[in-house]
C-alpha cells in the first residue's frame, strides 16, 4: 500500500512537470507569432501615415503649381497692356477684363496692381542670368560676348510682350508702391565683369576703365530699347548705331561693322547652341 501510494504520489509530480515543459514550446511560439502581428501591425499603420502624408505633400504641391500657373497668365494677360499703357495708365478692370477673370478670382491672385506690376518685373529679371551664363560659356572675347549679349536682349525685347512689360514697368517703378528693382539691375556688375574678368581692363585692350564702359553700354542699351518701344524702328538698328557710337570710345576698332557683325554672328552661334541643346519631347505614334 505504502508503495503503491509512494508510486502514486511520485507519479503525479512526473506528470506534471512533463505537462509544463510541453506546454512552454507553445505559449513561446504564440508570443512570437502575437509579436509578428503587431509588428505588421505597426508597419501597416506606418505605411499608411507615410502614404497619406506623401500624398498630402503632393496635392499641396500640385496646388502650388496651380497657383503658380494662374498667376503666370495673368500677368502674360496683363503685359500687352502694360508695355502699351504703362502703369498709371492700366487700370484693374482692364487687367480683369483682359485676363477674363472677376475681381475675387484676380484678387485671390495679387493682393493688387501693384504686386502684379512687381512680379512680372521680377520675372523678366529672372530670365537675364541664364542668359548671361549661356554667352559667357561660349569663351569668346569679352567685347563680342558683350555685343552679343545686348542684341540678344534686343531680340527678347521685340518678341516677348512680358520682357517689354517688365522694363517699361521697371522704368516706371517710383509709381509703383511695391518695392520694383531698376532695369536691367546688376547689369552694369557684369557686364564690368565680362569686359574685365581681372580688373586689369588695360590688359584688356579697353581703351577706358571697364565700369564706366560698363555704365555706358547698359545706359546705351536701355536707351535703344526705349527710343524702340514705339515699334516704328527695329531695335536691332538702334543698337547697331549705338555701338558704331561707343566702340571707338572702347577699344580701337578698325572695321566697326565688322566687330559689330562678329558680335551677332555669336548671338546666333549661341542661339543655334541652346536649340541644339534643349530637351526634346517625344511622341509614340498609337496605331
Amino acid at each position: 500500500m505504502g508503495d503503491e501510494a509512494g508510486s502514486a504520489g511520485g507519479g503525479e509530480p512526473a506528470d506534471a512537470g512533463g505537462s509544463d515543459a510541453g506546454e512552454q514550446p507553445v505559449v513561446r511560439a504564440a508570443a512570437r507569432r502575437a509579436t509578428r502581428r503587431k509588428l505588421r501591425t505597426r508597419r501597416v499603420s506606418r505605411g499608411a501615415t507615410d502614404g497619406a502624408a506623401r500624398g498630402a505633400t503632393l496635392r499641396r504641391v500640385a496646388l502650388h503649381q496651380e497657383y503658380d500657373g494662374a498667376q503666370l497668365r495673368l500677368m502674360r494677360a496683363s503685359a500687352p497692356l502694360f508695355a502699351e499703357r504703362g502703369f498709371l495708365g492700366t487700370s484693374v478692370n482692364d487687367l480683369m477684363e483682359s485676363a477674363g477673370l472677376t475681381k475675387n478670382a484676380f484678387y485671390a491672385l495679387f493682393p493688387n496692381k501693384d504686386a502684379l506690376a512687381a512680379a512680372i518685373v521680377e520675372h523678366t529679371a529672372a530670365g537675364w542670368p541664364p542668359v548671361i551664363a549661356q554667352f559667357e560659356a561660349l569663351k569668346a572675347p569679352a567685347l563680342d560676348t558683350v555685343i552679343a549679349l545686348s542684341f540678344e536682349v534686343a531680340d527678347k525685347f521685340a518678341s516677348d510682350v512680358l520682357v517689354r512689360a517688365g522694363i517699361r514697368l521697371s522704368l516706371e517703378r517710383d509709381a509703383i508702391k511695391t518695392p520694383v528693382p531698376a532695369p536691367f539691375e546688376g547689369w552694369v556688375d557684369e557686364v564690368e565683369r565680362l569686359l574685365s574678368p581681372a580688373g586689369e581692363w588695360e590688359l584688356m585692350g579697353l581703351a577706358c576703365p571697364a565700369d564706366v564702359a560698363a555704365r555706358v553700354v547698359v545706359t546705351c542699351l536701355v536707351g535703344a530699347l526705349q527710343l524702340a518701344a514705339g515699334g516704328e524702328v527695329d531695335v536691332s538698328k538702334r543698337l547697331v548705331e549705338v555701338w558704331t557710337v561707343i566702340l571707338p570710345g572702347l577699344r580701337p576698332t578698325p572695321d566697326l561693322a565688322a566687330r559689330i557683325a562678329t558680335g551677332q554672328g555669336l548671338r546666333e552661334r549661341a542661339r543655334a547652341q541652346a536649340a541644339a541643346t534643349a530637351p526634346t519631347t517625344l511622341y509614340r505614334a498609337v496605331g
